[in-house]
């Protein structure tokens, strides 16, 4: 049971490309240093706006995230629950 759960961490990972305190963390670093939480306040849980929102913020500052995680960073952003770390 405990190797199944750990490779299913370890596929979770590599699927999705980043832990959930790695794009807690890019958040702080990346997203704060052009503006602040209300961009991330947006009181939306679609996907594909908070895909063409984080894509749109990749286009502005090259090599903010490699392509391959925007859809990452957009499916954590999308839940409520995430973005309550900054929006009260």
């Amino acid at each position: 049971m405990v190797r199944w759960i750990v490779a299913l961490m370890i596929w979770g990972i590599g699927v999705f490309g980043v832990a959930a305190s790695d794009i807690e963390n890019r958040i702080r670093t990346q997203c704060f240093h052009c503006h602040g939480s209300e961009k991330l306040c947006v009181d939306t849980d679609d996907i594909l706006w908070w895909e063409h929102a984080v894509a749109r913020m990749v286009l502005y500052e090259d090599g903010l995230l490699r392509p391959e995680e925007v859809a990452t960073m957009a499916a954590w952003l999308s839940q409520k629950e995430h973005r309550r770390l900054w929006c009260q």
